[in-house]
């Protein structure tokens, strides 16, 4: 068998290839959105794996430098939920999205929304990525798209290491502002793009819906 450079390839050879790809798109299909942690520290080697996959993400070739991945954990982590859940549209916005979810537990998950927005779901380990503020828009998209492209990184990277995973974002400009300042960066030069809670999980989220319909090829060898 050959590849497409033409050196030869052994059945073994692509059996392994097969099976790390479809492993690595088991840890895809596994990973789910977590609201509720366990009181249980992350190990400072995950972590820092987890950051490192986030950095290798690509970015935006107007701002190559424009990215920062924030690690909070202990008093740190503690003094960012205080400042996050100040924001008014977390707990809202997340509440609207369990009362309209097709899986029911309406109240049980309204109560949930309120407990996250209290604590950011205990999650032990909070990861802030921020990015430089452009004024112009189409570089900003760039910049922003950087951001997630290293947090959808570091969320594959969290489910390969055993750890859950939650995003939150928010508009609140006060809010953006003091957390911003507590990253010592530089309000105004620097926007939260993101929040990840990362930890054990608490909870048991039923299987997300994915339709092969939203997948479309085109064309032919």
């Amino acid at each position: 068998m050959k590849s497409k450079t033409g050196t030869k390839t052994s059945p073994k050879t692509s059996e392994r290839a097969e099976s790390f790809s479809r492993g690595v798109l088991r840890v895809i299909k596994g990973r789910r959105t977590i609201r509720r942690f366990r009181a249980k520290p992350v190990p400072m080697g995950a972590l820092k794996r987890v950051l490192e996959a986030g950095n290798w993400a690509p970015f935006s070739v107007y701002a190559p430098e424009g990215r920062r991945l924030c690690a909070l954990v202990g008093e740190e982590r503690d003094a960012a939920v205080e400042i996050v859940k100040k924001c008014p549209t977390i707990v809202k916005y997340l509440r609207a999205q369990y009362e309209t979810s097709p899986y029911g537990h309406e109240q049980e998950w309204s109560d949930k929304a309120r407990d996250f927005g209290r604590t950011m779901g205990n999650a032990p380990a909070l990861i802030v990525t921020a990015v430089k503020i452009t004024p112009e828009r189409f570089p900003m998209m760039h910049n922003m798209a950087a951001a997630w492209t290293a947090t959808q990184n570091m969320m594959i990277q969290a489910a390969a290491e055993g750890l859950a995973t939650g995003v939150v974002t928010f508009s609140t400009r006060s809010v953006q502002a003091e957390l911003v300042q507590r990253l010592r960066l530089t309000p105004g030069e620097w926007v939260v793009a993101n929040v990840l809670n990362i930890g054990y999980a608490d909870d048991k989220p039923a299987p997300p819906q994915r339709s092969n319909d939203l997948i479309i090829i085109r064309g032919s060898k």
